[in-house]
């Protein structure tokens, strides 16, 4: 299906949108505890799992 194809190629196209919004959302969600993670191994991680569903 051509739709699937072209997914992981959309997603690539826009991650640093989506990555931004993402992590924008985590910060925002009232489950969010700074005391546990800090924001730079959020966004680390956020973004190692974006590329690694971009790629599978």
């Amino acid at each position: 299906m051509v739709i699937a194809y072209k997914f992981p190629e959309i997603l690539q196209k826009h991650s640093d949108n989506l990555l931004a919004d993402w992590i924008k959302e985590q910060h925002a969600a009232i489950t969010h505890r700074r005391d546990l993670i800090k924001d730079a191994e959020l966004e680390q991680q956020s973004k190692e799992f974006l590329n690694v569903f971009i790629k599978y």
